[in-house]
């Protein structure tokens, strides 16, 4: 995963600068964008815990899960983690990408398996076990399973529905 990526990084002889100006989420430059995007996914999916909602991650107890996200990012890249630029970024990509990593667990474990047999113990190695069934329980109740009924169907999808 990301070979050629880092066979780049190798060519440089030192850690890819990156570039993000004020107002952008991600680099302009389209090497640097995915460098960036690459690791952190990888930094999210092995080191990062993924909580029921976003808020928790600014809570006093979990803050330095920011911290410790864009830190190890700050390894694989040579930029100032101090700059408002580069932390919003940073934050924007852990946001997004939790998101989407809490999508994933759900249809993976939750979606499609009985009652009875969802896990109990978490599935992925960054997240511990209450983590984990705070999860389950926030997809198990009702007020969740209704929110998932209200979300509306894509027109591009209702267009093709209409045409059989």
């Amino acid at each position: 995963m990301g070979k050629e990526l880092d066979c780049v990084t190798r060519g440089l002889g030192n850690k890819m600068r990156i570039h993000l100006t004020e107002g952008k989420r991600r680099p302009e430059a389209t090497m640097q964008a995915a460098k960036l995007a690459s690791e952190g996914g990888i930094a999210l999916r092995d080191h990062i815990p993924i909580f029921p909602h976003w808020k928790e991650y600014k809570a006093k107890e979990n803050e330095d899960q920011i911290d410790n996200y864009i830190g190890k990012l700050a390894t694989k890249f040579d930029k100032d983690i101090k700059a408002k630029p580069v932390k919003d970024a940073c934050v924007d990509m852990l946001k997004h990408g939790q998101r989407q990593r809490r999508y994933t667990l759900k249809k993976k474990y939750f979606d499609g398996v009985p009652a009875n047999q969802v896990r109990t113990t978490s599935p992925v190695s960054c997240m511990s076990d209450d983590q984990w069934r705070a999860l389950v329980e926030m997809w198990s109740s009702p007020k969740h399973k209704e929110k998932c009924l209200k979300i509306p169907v894509p027109l591009c999808i209702l267009k093709y529905i209409s045409q059989y």
